[in-house]
């Protein structure tokens, strides 16, 4: 099995070395806000729905350009979630949600030669951190840590970008993404605050969803 995933290993490389030798290669980084928000999320004791909210987004990339047929993958980090409130009695809380994810797209494309792009593929974001800003009725804040037991620690994506270069080394653009799966896990786990119910796993049905706009900066190798 060893040798077995070697020769795998290295006919991938192969690969991927002759595919960079027909192609012009380029790597780059990008940095911009990301709006999402989690839909279907159930919300308790009197909750008012959940609503998009903005978080950061930025990471590093790689692209291989077929002279027009394009291929991309990045690595970077988001943050995912969104703002609500919930009460009981007279007491209310209202809340950020923020999941923080290494995202890895893994895109195909098409360059129309005018400077724009647009590419689709698939993108799978893990999970690194999640954290609540929290709002009292008497207006305290405070911030708490979810655990990651709460949540799937491994989402698949469907993304969408569409890209516009300004000149040879700078552009723009911006990332549809939208996850078929959940995103909480699937178990008895209840997140509370003060005693009142944020996420309860067994009825959550929540999807990641993202529109993600980016700066970037390009360089041929």
């Amino acid at each position: 099995m060893k040798r077995l995933s070697t020769i795998i290993i290295a006919c991938i490389t192969a690969l991927c070395l002759s595919c960079a030798a027909l192609a012009e290669v380029r790597l780059g980084a990008f940095v911009g806000p990301s709006l999402s928000w989690i839909p279907k999320t159930i919300t308790y004791d009197g909750g008012s729905g959940v609503k998009p909210h903005v978080h950061a987004y930025g990471g590093v990339m790689a692209e291989l350009d077929f002279d027009g047929l394009m291929g991309q993958i990045a690595v970077g980090y988001a943050g995912l979630g969104h703002t609500s409130s919930i009460s009981a009695g007279n007491y209310k809380i209202d809340y950020n949600l923020n999941i923080s994810y290494l995202e890895i797209p893994v895109l195909v494309g098409y360059s129309f030669g005018t400077g724009s792009s647009i590419y689709i593929g698939p993108q799978f974001d893990i999970w690194l951190d999640s954290t609540t800003k929290l709002k009292d009725t008497e207006g305290n804040k405070r911030t708490e840590k979810w655990g990651k037991e709460s949540f799937k620690p491994f989402i698949f994506n469907i993304a969408l970008k569409y890209e516009y270069m300004f000149t040879d080394n700078f552009g723009a653009h911006i990332k549809f993404q939208f996850a078929p799966m959940k995103t909480f896990n699937d178990n008895d786990t209840q997140v509370k605050v003060d005693g009142v119910v944020l996420i309860d796993g067994k009825q959550e049905k929540g999807h990641n969803v993202a529109a993600q706009i980016g700066i970037c900066y390009k360089f041929e190798l």
